[in-house]
């Protein structure tokens, strides 16, 4: 029940992160920096409805890393 819970707050901490983040007025070239997370987003969220742990991971670093290209984060 522990991994539901967590699988829990992360499905709605993801999409909330996302909305925050589309108030800071990001500005790329083509489409918004939001715009251009969903499909990352989507897939993490998916990757988190499953069983594949390593799936999880890989999407989820994948959605940190393009998250913190798109808001300027340093290492």
């Amino acid at each position: 029940m522990h991994m539901i819970g967590s699988t829990m707050r992360i499905l709605v901490l993801v999409p909330v992160t996302l909305s925050a983040l589309s108030a800071c007025n990001i500005s790329v070239s083509s489409g918004t920096a939001i715009d251009r997370l969903k499909p990352d987003a989507a897939a993490h969220a998916r990757a988190l409805a499953g069983d594949d742990v390593s799936y999880m991971r890989e999407t989820g670093l994948t959605l940190l890393a393009r998250l913190g290209a798109y808001a300027g984060w340093s290492k």
